[in-house]
């Protein structure tokens, strides 16, 4: 089975149109599949329009206020029944249609396969133009040669899952910990689109976050390298409730 892992906030006009666009792509591959919807707080009732849909095939689990897109994407993780995981982004800029070669070349004999937006439709100065330094620095330090780390549109094996912690807002660096921790990892050129609706959650605020991020990223290489980093599971909201 795969199971597609969705999370979000405040995307209201987005989730229903992705969900078609989605149950087009995996119906027409003729997948065993769920798609799980992680509603990360969201104050917009968005989650209550998927509900509607009635669907075995979908399911969402809601968090009662919001922790950030790596808690609740780790919230979906945690009921995810399938071998092989996709996680995307809500915003429709992900084309669903680079599901079908992210899984085979997941099926190649990759662990992690990372999305790379390579035209990517975002406000250059704001967006991309950080998002392309970040990866350069952390291209050059870690020696990890991903080019879109942050991409949400991932897939993994299973195995990836079990194995490593999600916590804080470490979901943009899960391909530096797979590379660590000795899983194959590679990339693809996918598509991205401009946004239509709704507003991105993400700006130039970021940047001492991230500077933040990779001095823990190097931390716990340091643990990894020493045998300390701890494995298993995921850290997760104690609010989570699945319906």
């Amino acid at each position: 089975m795969i199971s597609v892992v969705i999370p979000f906030f405040n995307e209201r006009d987005n989730l229903i149109p992705l969900l078609k666009k989605l149950k087009g792509v995996l119906e027409a591959g003729q997948y065993d599949y769920e798609i799980i919807f992680a509603d990360d707080g969201s104050t917009d009732k968005g989650g209550d329009l998927l509900e509607r849909e009635k669907n075995k095939k979908v399911r969402v689990v809601r968090l009662r206020k919001r922790y950030g897109q790596t808690q609740a994407t780790a919230a979906a993780f945690s009921c995810a029944k399938g071998e092989e995981i996709i996680t995307m982004d809500a915003d429709l800029q992900n084309d669903p249609s680079d599901l079908c070669r992210m899984l085979d070349k997941l099926r190649e004999g990759y662990d992690l396969v990372n999305g790379w937006r390579v035209d990517r439709k975002d406000y250059y100065l704001t967006r991309a133009f950080p998002s392309i330094a970040a990866n350069a620095l952390i291209s050059l330090v870690f020696g990890v040669k991903i080019h879109d780390t942050g991409c949400a549109f991932k897939a993994y094996r299973r195995e990836v899952i079990d194995k490593l912690v999600f916590c804080g807002n470490m979901h943009r660096y899960v391909p530096l910990f797979a590379s660590f921790a000795g899983f194959r990892v590679t990339e693809i050129k996918i598509n991205h689109f401009p946004r239509t609706h709704g507003r991105s959650k993400y700006g130039l605020n970021r940047i001492p976050v991230v500077i933040c991020e990779l001095l823990r990223i190097g931390f716990n290489r340091f643990l990894l390298r020493k045998n300390t980093f701890c494995p298993g599971g995921t850290v997760l909201p104690d609010d989570a409730v699945e319906r």
